[in-house]
């Protein structure tokens, strides 16, 4: 519903749930319900003139509630779930910024909360909720001060920008790669780490701009991944910082861990030598 009377039911439930007061003016919802037996659900998304909310409570499980208060939100963005045919709402909601003395920067702390619009709404309606929304935000009287922050922590896609020690770091990760593609060694590029089949292992390369030094994470498993999208997955969870708590073998989640080790080097060529 945009622009139209809420149910009085449902805006009383709204105000009984505490998600809005009775001075309150819904401008946007979607909303379901539902009271049989075997399916006793609530699921509300709605903005008001100052935060896009969204409350979902399903049987006797606790109930969800999101919020993007306006006057903290950094960006609403939309993508098209193709699935189900809707709209994908993506927010960045401001925390604060704290300088990092010992990167010597200003750092950002943000939430990024998603809120969908119901499937099986039609698209037009959905559409008409979401311009109304973007058009609401704007209004707000922190806007142009959230988007002075925005645009200079994020780019137009609404990723981080890069910080010169990771744009350093970026580059480190480059020329490694680089010089293993002259090996005729594949490579999976993460942007800020290598991952490598080699051997019947996994080799993770990433490096660290403050310690000037590369980190090297090899993993031998079984089964071993049959794609890159399994391996880069098993590569990226393992948490080097358990690694002295493991004995060897062990089994989490389906992989077993035959041999784990973690060094860290100075040069390519170092890497190189040891495990190329």
């Amino acid at each position: 519903m945009v622009k139209k009377d809420i149910p009085e039911n449902i805006l009383n439930r709204l105000i009984e749930l505490e998600l809005i007061n009775s001075s309150d003016t819904v401008l946007g919802l979607f909303y379901h319900t539902a009271n049989e037996p075997n399916n006793i659900s609530e699921d509300y998304t709605f903005f008001t003139s100052n935060k896009l909310l969204r409350y979902f409570q399903f049987g006797e499980k606790d109930a969800k509630i999101y919020v993007a208060p306006f006057n903290k939100t950094l960006s609403i963005k939309r993508e098209i779930d193709s699935v189900y045919n809707r709209i994908e709402i993506n927010t960045l909601i401001f925390d604060t910024i704290l300088f990092n003395k010992y990167e010597q920067r200003d750092d950002i702390f943000y939430d990024n909360t998603n809120f969908y619009c119901n499937y099986g709404t039609q698209f037009s309606k959905q559409e008409t909720f979401y311009q109304l929304l973007l058009e609401t935000w704007k209004n707000n009287n922190e806007y142009l001060s959230l988007k002075e922050i925005n645009d200079k922590y994020f780019d137009k896609n609404g990723e981080r920008k890069a910080t010169p020690d990771k744009i350093f770091e970026r580059e480190k990760i480059q020329s490694i790669k680089d010089r293993l593609k002259e090996l005729s060694i594949d490579v999976i590029d993460e942007e800020d780490y290598l991952v490598i089949n080699y051997n019947k292992s996994i080799i993770r390369i990433s490096y660290y701009f403050y310690s000037k030094e590369f980190t090297v994470l090899k993993l031998i498993v079984e089964p071993f991944p049959t794609d890159d999208f399994e391996m880069t997955g098993i590569a990226a969870a393992y948490p080097t910082h358990k690694l002295k708590e493991k004995v060897f073998p062990y089994s989490e989640r389906g992989i077993t861990y035959k041999e784990v080790s973690l060094s860290k080097e100075k040069s390519e060529n170092e890497i190189i030598e040891k495990y190329f």
